[in-house]
């Protein structure tokens, strides 16, 4: 063997001692490492039958291996035994080395492992690579396939040759340091990004030419409009409007004939969203490359990124492999949550957990995988928001009815969640719970067989089904969800290998009508020969191979990323404030979905508070069992002002008075900072909002006064004799409308508090919360009380109005939208059904609604929103 095969089996097999705690010494792996010279294949592997292949890796086995083997093959590691995991190693090293890949795993090994050593955040896994024994030994992959069932030959088929695809997952914010050490060690001359051409579409095609015709761009867009369809012609065909005006006006009918021309053309180069080609040579020896413009140059080329003039598919074509690194805010958010909570038990002198302290020394993070509270408190309940792929209304929707209770279900959902499938999800979760039947063989097919070959051999081939498939079927209630599953399913009927099932699973997949007949002829053909009669043969064919071939999904890539799925479930059910503050803080810089997403963690009962000049952090933080906004979320407030005013507190201590932050952070200070901290409520502790408003231009002076003074130098310190800053006296305090309002411009929602803060009882008493009836059909009779959260007209149809109260939000459709604005207090009349009617919308004034529950006892200023979500959460 060569140095680099020697290399990749030294380390695979040194990943098996360590995953599985084997206690192998040095000396026995380098003997299991060792093969002889048998065992040589000398015709294509195409062409070797998996017999032979598999003959021809046993003969690779040393005498030590056989010994090994038969004195310690039965000794059970993960879910079998250890002669099961050497020997389907061994197979996997077979394959790898005929198809000329043993350095392709050891680079990809390579630049995963070294991230991690620099505590970058890789995933489990993604795609089919899951599927290889070898890739989760050396480290490419964080899953056990044989745990799984999942399918090498799935990943590399020796009965078709093509190019290995492993794209791995990094924490967004590190992705691009991982291509970076990448160029590095190769040279950047051997590095490129993946180029992609960019074709016109139709309506950017249309719009191109309307405006060398020296169309307004108001008018070109108004006409684009019309085009409907993928292409232009069919536009025409389909919309009798466009077609009209094509043929009533000729200037838009010439457009529309070089418009036509042009759609589907190259518009320009792109570059693949996480594609990166490393050569052993320069890349310009295999691909014409070019360089991609400085950021706000023309004329000037960054030479320190190389761009493929060919496409992906093209680079295949020619030998050259693609490596995804893609970029992955899930990742950031688990590792930003066990920072949180590394530094919180710091803070409070406790030892950190062993998952937590294991993440820090490997970046791999096994919390136990069928926690019974994760799945009751967060899958079961549909509490999903910021679990990765769980997050929409219908996926949760399934989840209450599903009631999902290991790793298997999240599996299947991710599987299942999807065009195609999702019409599956209904019956898998009936079969689960016990209400539908498990039939391999259904009553028609069994009487069918029982007219042709009588009552035993109906019996005999149901029980041979049941047998064959059970094993692997049962784990999805006999639904083939999977794409290994189908191939499962076409090894145990017809007898077909692994590989040759990939290959029938791919053929059908295609659709192609003599395809499917040629396979389905040799399918029953080998059928019979194990036993199975042709109308059970083609029941499985064309009951559950040709649908399962169009819409069963990579188990692997599903498996990967449901442990992700778990992962930030089950951060977020022991540990809900850490998770939710480590969530935000990916969206901090995005003011749109920062505000989004902390209204809806408020909705779930957990406080969010504004930054504080004393306590806040340049990012987003967990203190005292609240999140706790950082200076980077504030609109208006970057990085630099975010990290001195940090970095200063830090270094002299707090700020001792308004005075003393402005000395000491004088070189930040100007008027777009001052407005936005004052606004967001982080300078709360030295006067009221509207006063700092009203002096943003004297304190500005005041601290450039401050700045010369300590500058002059003499005899004496010119710095104690600046002057008292002396504030124009506005509202000493602010009200509750005016920090709102000034949250709504730093954050693009409330933070402090809440519109209906203190009327709870009020509300309770005269109305209903939504909590109580958006879930519910036919509940009647509706009155509800809160503010509009937001409205989405849609043009000339009406009006989507999301309605907010102390309890929850609802959405409703409006043909008329009353003249409603955003945070307008209104007290809501309608009927729910299965949807809700709505018959009246009043407009109210709070601080009436407020003195009239004063007047009736009913008003608690204590009692505000958030504490009520906290107690209804709790």
């Amino acid at each position: 063997m060569d140095i680099f095969e020697f290399e990749l089996r030294y380390i695979s097999y040194k990943g098996l001692n360590r995953k599985y705690e084997l206690n192998l010494d040095q000396n026995t792996i380098i003997n299991l490492v060792k093969i002889t010279d048998k065992g040589e294949i000398n015709k294509e592997l195409t062409k070797i039958t998996p017999e032979e292949l598999k003959e021809s890796t046993i003969q690779t086995y040393t005498n030590f291996k056989k010994k090994f083997l038969e004195e310690n093959g039965d000794k059970k590691i993960g879910v079998s035994n250890i002669k099961d995991y050497i020997n389907r190693l061994e197979y996997e090293f077979k394959v790898i080395k005929e198809m000329g890949y043993n350095t392709y795993f050891l680079i990809v090994g390579e630049y995963i492992n070294r991230a991690r050593r620099n505590s970058i955040s890789v995933g489990p896994g993604r795609g089919s690579a899951a599927g290889s024994l070898l890739a989760f030994l050396v480290g490419i992959t964080d899953i056990d396939p044989l745990e799984y069932d999942l399918i090498f030959e799935r990943f590399l088929n020796p009965a078709r040759i093509s190019m290995p695809d492993i794209d791995t997952d990094f924490e967004d914010i590190k992705r691009e340091k991982v291509v970076e050490y990448v160029k590095q060690k190769y040279g950047n001359e051997n590095v490129a990004i993946i180029g992609t051409y960019m074709t016109m579409a139709a309506k950017a095609a249309f719009k191109d030419v309307a405006r060398s015709f020296g169309i307004s761009f108001v008018q070109a867009n108004k006409i684009s409009n019309l085009i409907t369809e993928k292409t232009i012609q069919k536009s025409i065909d389909e919309n009798e409007e466009f077609k009209n005006l094509v043929e009533t006006d000729n200037q838009i009918k010439k457009i529309t004939e070089l418009a036509i021309k042009l759609e589907g053309t190259t518009r320009q180069i792109g570059v693949h969203a996480c594609g990166v080609i490393i050569s052993p040579q320069k890349v310009s020896t295999y691909t014409p490359i070019q360089y991609p413009p400085l950021a706000g140059s023309k004329n000037q080329r960054d030479k320190s990124r190389i761009i493929t003039q060919y496409d992906g598919h093209f680079l295949e074509d020619i030998g050259l492999l693609k490596m995804d690194f893609l970029g992955l805010r899930n990742l950031s958010i688990i590792k930003n949550t066990i920072k949180i909570i590394k530094a919180k038990k710091e803070k409070d002198g406790k030892k950190l957990d062993d998952i937590f302290q294991r993440y820090f020394e490997t970046m791999e993070f096994y919390p136990p995988i069928n926690d019974e509270y994760t799945f009751k408190k967060t899958f079961q309940e549909g509490n999903t928001s910021g679990v990765f792929q769980f997050e929409s209304d219908g996926m949760r929707a399934w989840l209450k009815k599903l009631k999902p209770t290991d790793i298997n279900d999240i599996i299947a959902m991710v599987s299942l969640y999807r065009p195609g499938p999702m019409e599956f999800i209904p019956s898998y979760i009936a079969r689960k719970q016990g209400d539908e039947l498990i039939q391999y063989l259904p009553n028609e097919i069994y009487d069918e067989i029982k007219q042709n070959y009588g009552e035993e051999e109906a019996k005999n081939q149901a029980e041979k089904l049941t047998k064959d498939l059970k094993g692997f079927m049962e784990i999805t209630y006999g639904i083939p969800v999977y794409q290994e599953q189908l191939m499962r399913i076409v090894q145990a009927v017809a007898g077909f290998s692994l590989a040759e099932a990939d290959m029938l699973r791919r053929g059908v997949g295609k659709k192609i009508k003599e395809v499917i007949e040629e396979l389905k002829k040799k399918f029953i053909e080998k059928g019979g020969d194990l036993g199975y009669k042709p109308e059970t043969c083609i029941y499985v064919y064309e009951k559950m191979i040709e649908p399962a071939a169009n819409y069963s999904f990579n188990k692997s890539h599903a498996a990967c990323y449901a442990i992700i799925a778990y992962q930030t479930a089950y951060l977020k059910t022991y540990y809900n404030v850490e998770f939710h503050a480590a969530l935000l803080r990916s969206v901090e810089e995005d003011t749109e979905k920062l505000a989004k997403f902390i209204d809806e963690i408020s909705l779930k009962g957990i406080v969010v508070s504004v930054p504080n000049i004393n306590e806040s952090f340049v990012h987003i933080g967990a203190i005292d069992g609240t999140v706790n906004l950082g200076f980077l979320s504030i609109r208006g407030v970057g990085s630099e002002v975010a990290r001195i005013i940090v970095d200063e507190r830090e270094k002299g201590g707090k700020y001792k008075n308004l005075e003393d932050f402005l000395k000491r952070c004088r070189s930040i200070i100007n008027k777009k900072s001052l407005e936005s901290l004052s606004k967001s409520g982080a300078l709360d502790d030295f006067a009221s909002r509207n006063t700092l408003l009203a002096n943003i231009e004297n304190m500005i002076e005041w601290s450039k006064n401050s700045a010369e003074s300590n500058n002059s130098g003499g005899l004496f310190d010119f710095q104690d004799l600046v002057s008292e800053l002396k504030l124009k006296k506005e509202k000493e305090t602010d009200t509750k409308f005016d920090k709102l309002n000034y949250e709504e411009e730093s954050f693009k929602t409330f933070v402090s508090g809440n519109l209906l803060d203190g009327l709870y009882q009020y509300i309770k008493s005269n109305f209903s919360f939504i909590s109580m009836f958006k879930d519910v059909e036919d509940f009647g009779q509706v009155k509800m009380f809160g503010f509009i959260k937001e409205l989405r007209k849609i043009r000339k149809k009406g009006t989507f109005v999301t309605i907010q109260d102390i309890t929850g939000q609802i959405d409703i459709y409006l043909k008329d939208s009353l003249d409603l604005k955003k945070y307008d207090i209104i007290a809501y009349e309608g009927y729910k059904g299965k949807s809700l009617n709505t018959k009246k919308i009043t407009k109210v004034n709070l601080e009436d609604i407020i003195h009239k529950a004063k007047n009736s006892k009913k008003y608690d200023e204590k009692l505000t929103v958030s504490l009520v979500r906290a107690k209804r959460a709790n």
